[in-house]
């Protein structure tokens, strides 16, 4: 019977730990809980300056902690906080951290918090001084650290209290949560169009006129090309790549090789709307055409369903009120090719013997690049000097290009909007710089042609 009694007590203080434990991991403080306000204060920071929590109102993710140099996983929670603030800082998360050391704080407490945080490396996050555990006390804090994140209003969305073994991750998936962040990663990672489904061994052809179009050999890409589009006159790839292979030819003086361009982009995009070469071709007549803002919406239209990984790499932009109409992007000459766009990157070699044969050979005779790889793009001219091209996302930048273009255009600044424009659907092409049958930019070439000047 004593053994039995026994068991029994062990077994509901057992009960009761578990209890106690859930309900610490679970609930941070006494007095608020999720859902409600969190209760205003005006505070100290280490140099004595006020801060209220009101400041935070409107920002779109705010972590708030109470914490002490006593409690040991203090340091760890603050870490795990800095390192958050520093991922999705440019995302609007900040952190407001509430030092609770107590009565016994010493006279030298900010000196000490400084060194403190110091010694464990921990950046990024604001500290405020509770000397009086006013805030402590508001809030109920049950123990130390305590942490909870407040909405835009204020508003508690999630707490906890200590800091358990999966804290970080569990604040990182609640940041990318609220901010949005999670299903801006997962609609990214969604295909952007339903590419058109090709016979296997015609989509081997295809790619190897990729290959050879991006090592500026357009004649043999148009060749191999050809026969492609004879099998399959409905691969609207073919017909947006065909058009980009006879914008090379036009630079080198084929001549209605421009017109052939022209009613290849459109047939592409004929066939398929969502075409990105088809569409960047298209705006690249709309330009020569002068209908700018027709080119502006055919660009904006190929960026958007051209894959992340897939768009030009372009220089940074610098702010517009450091620009002016003169200072525009003024001259694209050096610029190298980007990736295809649109998915179309080649398959590589996975051609026939034919195809091996006939690449390598091509390659061994001009002397080309290899292919697939963006190459690096220099600076382009303008004020405050547009550095070079980074390893950094391309979408915003190349959309960066094509809000200022619209600026520029609803300003009345044709010609600056016009650089810009042309270099994005520069890209978006990947025309090589250089080909086989000239020097230099292609669309220079053809320019320079147009206005009777050597090329």
């Amino acid at each position: 019977m004593v053994c039995i009694r026994r068991l029994t007590w062990l077994a509901v203080a057992l009960a009761f730990m578990i209890t106690a434990v859930e309900t610490t991991s679970a609930a941070a403080f006494k007095r608020v809980k999720a859902g409600d306000a969190a209760p205003g204060f005006t505070l100290p920071d280490l140099d004595g300056v006020p801060v209220t929590l009101d400041e935070y109102r409107g920002s779109p993710l705010t972590a708030v902690c109470f914490w002490a140099m006593w409690s040991p996983k203090s340091a760890l929670i603050l870490g795990d906080l800095g390192r958050l603030a520093a991922e999705f800082g440019t995302n609007g998360f900040r952190v407001l951290a509430i030092n609770a050391e107590g009565a016994d704080a010493p006279s030298d407490l900010s000196d000490r918090i400084r060194s403190y945080l110091a010694e464990h490396q921990i950046t990024g996050v604001r500290i405020v001084v509770d000397r009086d555990l006013e805030q402590y006390s508001t809030w109920g804090v049950i123990a130390t650290p305590a942490t909870a994140f407040l909405d835009a209003d204020l508003v508690i969305g999630y707490e906890f209290s200590g800091r358990p073994s999966s804290a970080y991750e569990d604040m990182r998936d609640h940041i990318r949560q609220v901010l949005g962040l999670a299903e801006a990663e997962a609609e990214r990672a969604r295909p952007k169009r339903e590419r058109y489904r090709a016979d296997k061994r015609l989509t081997l052809h295809y790619g190897l006129a990729h290959t050879l179009y991006a090592r500026g050999q357009f004649s043999k890409a148009a060749r191999k090309l050809k026969k492609v589009i004879k099998q399959d006159p409905d691969f609207p790839d073919a017909h947006a790549l065909m058009g980009a292979i006879d914008l090379g030819l036009a630079s080198e003086g084929r001549k209605g090789a421009e017109d052939k361009a022209r009613a290849s982009f459109d047939k592409a995009v004929q066939l398929d709307g969502t075409v990105p070469m088809g569409l960047a071709g298209q705006a690249h007549f709309a330009l020569e055409d002068g209908d700018l803002v027709r080119a502006l919406d055919l660009c904006r239209k190929a960026v958007s369903y051209t894959e992340d990984a897939d768009l030009p790499a372009l220089p940074p932009l610098p702010p517009r009120s450091e620009t002016t109409e003169t200072e525009a992007p003024a001259s694209d000459a050096g610029e190298a090719p980007a990736e295809p766009a649109g998915g179309e990157k080649p398959p590589g070699n996975t051609a026939g013997a034919e195809e091996e044969s006939e690449a390598g050979q091509a390659g061994a005779d001009e002397g080309a690049q290899p292919a697939g790889g963006t190459q690096e793009v220099e600076p382009v001219a303008s004020v405050a000097e547009i550095g070079p091209a980074q390893a950094a996302p391309q979408a915003p930048t190349v959309l960066a290009y094509l809000d200022r273009a619209g600026e520029l255009l609803a300003d009345g600044q044709e010609e600056p909007a016009r650089d810009l424009l042309a270099r994005v659907i520069r890209g978006l092409l990947a025309l090589p710089e250089k080909s086989g049958g000239g020097k230099g930019d292609p669309m220079e070439r053809m320019r320079r042609m147009k206005q009777g000047q050597k090329p």
